[in-house]
This record gives structure tokens, C-alpha cells and sequence, in this order.
């Protein structure tokens, strides 16, 4: 009948391209939410812990962390090129567990090697950059504030004004 061929090529469908979809993109997924765990949620959490004690060794441990991260994310942006190669997934959980794990200092090792060298390299030029943004961020911001002021002023003055109702007078 029309019903049982219509349900047949629907499991037909779904066994030759939903399972091999589904067994690719489940572990895909698995381990994008491990990184995220390992990546953002035990570092806050330490993060945390490490802010409650009066050791600077453990402050300054995970505020390389989190540097040594940002510009990791900021290469996430160009994921796309990558995430096709085999086990790209796995290797960065690997990579964000090396800086995670205290027993390999990885942030450390990351930050010392690669970026405070850099930075200090580039600090001059970061700090004119970020002294120039801030002055066009100052600017763009005034410059909104007055346009929408501007605005707001066109918009109530063309409101029309009612007149209170006249009261009649009883002699």
C-alpha cells in the first residue's frame, strides 16, 4: 500500500543518512561540550577558589590562563578551516586540558614562550591602538548621544498637542 512504501523509503531515508549524520555529529558534540566544560567552567571555578585565598601564586596562575585562552578563542573564529581535519575535536580538548591541568602548567609554558614575548614586543603599539580606539569609541558614542537627542527632539515636537478641554460655563 501507499502508507507501508511511503514508511519503508522514510526508514530507508533515515538509515542511510540520519544514523551516519547522528554518529558523526554526536561525538562532534560531546566533545565541543567537554571543551566548553574544561575549557570555561572548571578554569571560573578555580578562577573563583584561587580569588578566596591570599596566595598571588594561584591569581597570577589563572589570569594567564584566561589570556593564554582569549586568544585561543579569538582563533576559534577560524575554526572552519580546521574542524574538517581528523580528530581536530579531540586535539583542541587535548590543547585546552594542557593549559587547564595544573600538573602540566600548560597556560604558563603558552604565555612565556609565545605571549609575553609577543606583548612585550608589541606593547608600545598596542597601547597607541587601544588609546586611539578608545578616542573613536568616546566620539561615536557622542555622536549617537546627539543624533539620537536630535531625534528625540523632531519626534515630541511633532507630536500634536491637545488642548484641555474647555469647562462650560453655568450662569
Amino acid at each position: 500500500t501507499q502508507s507501508t512504501w511511503g514508511h519503508n523509503f522514510l526508514l530507508f531515508l533515515l538509515s542511510r543518512f540520519s544514523f551516519p549524520a547522528v554518529a558523526i555529529m554526536l561525538p562532534i558534540f560531546l566533545l565541543k561540550s567537554a571543551s566548553y566544560l574544561m575549557g570555561f567552567l572548571y578554569p571560573s571555578y578555580m578562577t573563583f577558589k584561587a580569588l578566596a585565598t591570599s596566595n598571588k601564586e594561584d591569581d597570577k596562575q589563572w589570569l594567564i590562563y584566561w589570556m593564554v585562552f582569549a586568544v585561543m578563542n579569538i582563533a576559534d573564529a577560524f575554526e572552519f578551516l580546521f574542524s574538517w581535519l581528523p580528530l581536530f575535536f579531540e586535539l583542541k580538548l587535548a590543547f585546552i586540558c594542557y593549559l587547564v591541568l595544573p600538573q602540566t602548567k600548560g597556560a604558563l609554558v603558552m604565555y612565556e614562550r609565545f605571549l609575553q614575548p609577543f606583548l612585550e614586543k608589541h606593547e608600545a603599539d598596542v597601547d597607541k591602538y587601544l588609546d586611539d580606539m578608545k578616542k573613536r569609541a568616546l566620539e561615536m558614542t557622542q555622536f549617537v548621544v546627539s543624533q539620537g537627542k536630535q531625534k528625540l527632539t523632531e519626534i515630541v515636537g511633532n507630536i500634536p498637542h491637545k488642548s484641555a478641554p474647555e469647562t462650560q460655563k453655568t450662569d
